[in-house]
This record gives C-alpha cells, structure tokens and sequence, in this order.
C-alpha cells in the first residue's frame, strides 16, 4: 500500500506512516466500502448505549389508505374547519379554527417566540412556493400556447387562407405576474357563440341608427336628449361588451353609421328588418327606436338595477316568483314613468 523507503528515510518520515489501526479501517473501507448503510466504525451505534432519538421517527400517513380508513386524520381535518371565535381590534368574529391556529401563531412570531417564529417561517416559504408553482404552470402552458397559435394565424396568412378559428384566441390571454393568465374573451365554444351574437347586436343596431336618421321626424326643440340616438347608444353598449380585439373606436361607428344611411332607403328598410329577423326579433318593416333621452333612461335604469341586486337590495329569484317588495315596486314605477313617452314607432 505505501512504497518502501530507503535506508535514508528520516525518523521524521518513518513517524508518518499511519498505524495498524488506521491501516486496517482503511482496508476495511476498499473492501467493504463506507458510506449510506455502512458507516465508519466510530460511527456506529454501541450495543447497550441510550438511543439518541428515544421518541423514533414520527409516523406519516399511509399512502395506500383512504381519510375515512384514517379516523383520526378525518376528524382533525373537520376540526379545522370548525368556526370558533376570533377577537380581533376589540372585534370578535367566527372564523375556521385552523385560520384562529395561524393568526395565534403570528401573534406570537410578532412577540418573540421564537418557536412560533420558526414555524411561521416553514409556513410562509411553502405557501410562497406553492403560490409561486401554481402561478408559473399556467403561464408557462399559456405562453407556450399562444406561441403555437400565433404561428398557426400566421402560416393561414402566409397562405392566404382566412385565420382559423382559435378559442381562446391568442390575443385575449394576458399573461399575469399575479395569476399566471387570464382570459378576457371567449375561452370555449359556447361562450365564442355569444361574442358572435354580441357582435351581431353591433352591427344591427348600428343599422337601426342609420335607420332611425334618414325616418326620424326632426325635433320640434333644441334638447339633444328628443333626437334618435338610442340605437346608437346600444351599439356602443355592445361596442364595449366585446373583447378589446373587436371593438370599434367610437368614431368608426358613426362613420358606419353614416355609411349606410346614404344608402337608399329601399335597401336601408329591407337590410335592418332582415338583419333583426335573423337575430329573432319580430320588428315591423320600418320600426324606429326611440330618442336618446329613452336609450339614457333605460340604460340608467338597468346600472341601478344590477347595483341594487349586486348590494343585495334586490333579490332577482323573489323577483322571478312574482315576490315584490317596496324596492322592487319603486323601480317597476320608476321604469313605467321613465319609459311613458318612449316606445318604437313605425317609419314610411
């Protein structure tokens, strides 16, 4: 194992030469190897000697057992979502108990424990990471995503073929440091339907607006409010409706609008009765909107009216049932005196 030394070695160099002992642990480790499930001789555990971890390895749930199999688990896991009472500035509320646990563990992180210090800290970097890992998968999918999709518009524009018809479409997913991804248009092929049918209102109403110009008599005053414009207004409703992608600019629409009232009015009465046909509305060949004072009081009406139910003033499935109560009285009676002078009228 060592080379010989000469005659002229020094005792300086003889005294180097490791022991029998030494010698024999380290062939020990050439023939039998050191390491995971052999260690050092040193190392090892003496017979007799106290265990150093007298209370073993803390027992971990059975991965081949279901909760219910578990008993003891399933009912701290309902404990945990037991309400208890939580004060909180002078404030007392029910809340979870495992929300009351994390709270009780801040508090005294904030105090100094530093026990609780040390939990609090495993708690926030696995929830900083959990977060973080649900935040990037989807972004990741969705990046990926709307790389593929683009280059697929892409290579049908390069074809001259028209874009296919991708849902959702590559430019109505944002990509989001706080969510991963959001969609701000359709994202299946029923809500894709509905953008359609949106974009349809459009282009109807922005049809009714031409109408009602060139077959609305002029007003007898000076007050904007008796002019036509409920139509148009209602474009613009659905205007803003549709995702960024395929909205107009507001200018866009009155030069459409005023497009198609050059149109002779033969082509105008049987394009805007056949383009509310197909969307199944029943009108008369001719009918006009209301002034923009209506389309003004309608609209206000249906903002308060989605205020009130969304502060739970209104309870719309009483509603449904026929169940009014005094609030829903006053915007029935609201809407009646608002709506007394409006109404469609019929054109030449």
């Amino acid at each position: 194992m060592f080379a010989e030394k000469g005659r002229g070695a020094s005792k300086k160099a003889k005294s180097a030469e490791p022991n029998q002992d030494v010698q024999n642990e380290i062939t020990q480790r050439i023939i039998f190897g050191a390491g995971y499930g052999s260690p050092p001789e040193h190392t090892r555990f003496k017979k007799g000697a106290p265990s150093p971890n007298p209370r073993g390895r803390p027992r971990k749930a059975s991965p081949n057992l279901s909760l219910a199999e578990q008993p003891m688990l399933e009912a701290v896991l309902k404990g945990a979502d037991k309400k208890v009472a939580m004060r909180e500035g002078g404030k007392v509320t029910q809340v979870p108990a495992r929300t009351a646990l994390v709270h009780s563990v801040y508090a005294n992180a904030l105090n100094g424990n530093a026990r609780s210090q040390g939990l609090m800290g495993d708690w926030l970097r696995t929830a900083d990471e959990v977060n973080a890992r649900e935040i990037r998968e989807p972004r990741d999918y969705w990046r990926t995503y709307k790389r593929v999709a683009r280059e697929l518009i892409a290579e049908a524009k390069a074809k001259g073929e028209s874009e296919p018809i991708i849902v959702p479409h590559p430019d109505d997913i944002i990509l989001d440091d706080e969510s991963g991804a959001r969609i701000i248009g359709p994202f299946d092929e029923e809500s894709a339907k509905q953008t359609q049918d949106t974009i349809d209102h459009r282009h109807a109403f922005i049809l009714q607006a031409a109408l009602d110009e060139r077959f609305m008599p002029p007003s007898t005053d000076d007050d904007p409010r008796n002019a036509p414009g409920a139509a148009i207004e209602f474009a613009k409703l659905m205007n803003r409706a549709l995702p960024p992608r395929l909205r107009f600019a507001e200018w866009s629409i009155f030069d459409r609008v005023d497009f198609y009232s050059r149109h002779s009015k033969r082509w105008l009465l049987k394009e805007v009765y056949s383009t509310w046909r197909k969307l199944g509305k029943k009108f008369k060949r001719g009918q006009l909107f209301p002034s923009l004072g209506w389309a003004v009081e309608k609209l206000t009406l249906m903002h308060d009216l989605q205020a009130a139910v969304g502060h739970g003033h209104l309870d719309p499935d009483a509603i449904a049932d026929g169940h009014f109560d005094e609030t829903a009285r006053e915007f029935s009676r609201r809407e009646v005196s608002r709506l007394n002078d409006g109404g469609p009228s019929t054109g030449t």
